[in-house]
């Protein structure tokens, strides 16, 4: 009887100690992907504002003039559906931040 009961807490020990590691992993993959969501929105702001700073910088006049030289053959991009939604989404999300960024 004494072994049984020793087996029982020996298992039961076991057991315990696993779902603590196993939770204990849980947590750290939950940290990195947090982490790695922080990371892409930093890089997504750092990429709006390069994409801001560039448009300000264009003249249009200028860009119509180099585009008039080199030898392309360009359309218009029209955006319908869902990448149109998607794009007034990501430009109302980019003057947000660029708001938040502007106030002292």
């Amino acid at each position: 009887m004494f072994w049984k009961l020793l087996a029982l807490i020996v298992l039961a020990t076991a057991t315990g100690s696993t779902l603590l590691g196993l939770r204990h992993q849980q947590l750290q993959i939950a940290h990195e992907t947090v982490g790695l969501h922080l990371q892409i929105d930093r890089s997504r702001q750092r990429m709006w504002d390069l994409q801001s700073r560039i448009a300000e910088k264009l003249e249009p006049g200028r860009l119509q003039a180099a585009i008039d030289q080199a030898p392309l053959d360009l359309e218009p991009i029209t955006v319908t559906g869902v990448a149109a939604d998607t794009l007034a989404a990501a430009r109302k999300t980019h003057r947000v931040l660029v708001a938040e960024r502007a106030l002292p």
